[in-house]
């Protein structure tokens, strides 16, 4: 699977799943995907970068999720709130932030958190 079919294949299953941001984001990115370090990693990805494999959408999805979250990308934050992420946006936010980004790129993303606590729930009912 190519890297573009993987991100729009994402983006049909977010879409599907009711993450409508993320959906989005798995449309815009390869639009923005250029130049730069961030570009040249997903773009050169060598291993299969689709959801059977390596998550690589989700990988960066993941990314830019966490500098929401760590307060590192306000702008970006802002977007996130309002549902809709500029393409310019994540461009900027791709080069101001390409080492942490190119960092995350490094791990596959575990989504599946709250499936996992299930278990842990009813252990502790129990216990």
């Amino acid at each position: 699977m190519t890297v573009a079919a993987a991100f729009a294949h994402q983006a049909r299953a977010c879409a599907a799943l009711g993450s409508p941001l993320t959906a989005q984001l798995c449309r815009t990115l390869p639009q923005v995907l250029a130049d730069g370090p961030v570009a040249d990693r997903v773009l050169g990805w060598t291993g299969d970068p689709s959801t059977a494999a390596d998550s690589l959408p989700l990988r960066l999805c993941g990314a830019l999720h966490a500098l929401v979250l760590t307060g590192q990308a306000h702008d970006l934050a802002r977007a996130y709130d309002g549902g809709v992420v500029d393409p310019a946006l994540l461009r900027r936010v791709l080069d101001d932030h390409a080492e942490t980004i190119l960092s995350w790129l490094d791990s596959p993303p575990q989504t599946n958190e709250v499936a996992r606590s299930a278990a842990l729930i009813g252990a502790a009912r129990f216990l």
